[in-house]
């Protein structure tokens, strides 16, 4: 059972919009990732959709850290829609004696941008470029562009592991899984919605077609 992370990104629902949770959708283009560090913010790459994969007797930190409301679903159903989970990596990690992970993937990634950069310029000099649309190379380029922003840097996440568990910036507990793009679904492939009790017969109230289960915080 994955649960949606309801106050950092939220799904635009009826129910989530009630409780007064704000949507923050993250929109960022590839080009973006040129001038933001892999080992800085995460969510820059792509519209996304965040779930955290924390079993229910579990749930305190991450309801005193963000909000008593949120929506959970069946892992199948996050699978079926693209989520996976996010590749987790320690800042303070080591890849040689004096060479952090951070530092490193940060310096891979301009190495990247700066080799596409390249191959960009060798191909606009040496592809014949069509009446119409792009050059065969380019859409072969682009498309890999495309697929290593959105299918594996969306899904990679450093952390502070020295934090203690109950600090604001430790993400690491959460488990968290990504769905890059819109995820939509209806009242019935929701598994179970959390919210304080004092707000469970208003929510049935409003929302009769909720058939799910409701965790009564």
């Amino acid at each position: 059972m994955l649960g949606v992370d309801s106050i950092k990104r939220s799904s635009t629902t009826r129910s989530v919009k009630y409780f007064g949770v704000k949507q923050l959708p993250i929109h960022r283009t590839i080009p973006t990732v040129q001038a933001l560090p892999l080992s800085g913010y995460q969510e820059r790459l792509a519209k996304m959709k965040c779930f955290c994969d924390i079993p229910v007797d579990n749930l305190s930190i991450h309801i005193k850290k963000y909000s008593p409301f949120g929506l959970s679903f069946y892992k199948n159903f996050i699978v079926q829609n693209g989520g996976c989970p996010v590749f987790y990596i320690p800042l303070k990690g080591k890849v040689a004696t004096n060479i952090q992970k951070a530092d490193y993937f940060d310096n891979m990634l301009k190495e990247y941008h700066s080799l596409c950069g390249y191959l960009e310029d060798l191909m606009k000099k040496h592809d014949h470029r069509p009446a119409f649309g792009l050059p065969q190379n380019f859409k072969r380029f682009y498309e890999l562009q495309r697929f290593l922003a959105h299918q594996l840097f969306s899904y990679i996440k450093f952390f502070e592991h020295t934090l203690h568990e109950e600090h604001p910036d430790n993400y690491y507990f959460e488990r968290e899984w990504r769905i890059i793009g819109q995820l939509k679904f209806k009242p019935e492939d929701i598994k179970t919605i959390f919210m304080p009790y004092e707000y469970t017969n208003r929510f049935k109230k409003d929302f009769p077609e909720y058939k799910g289960a409701i965790f009564q915080l």
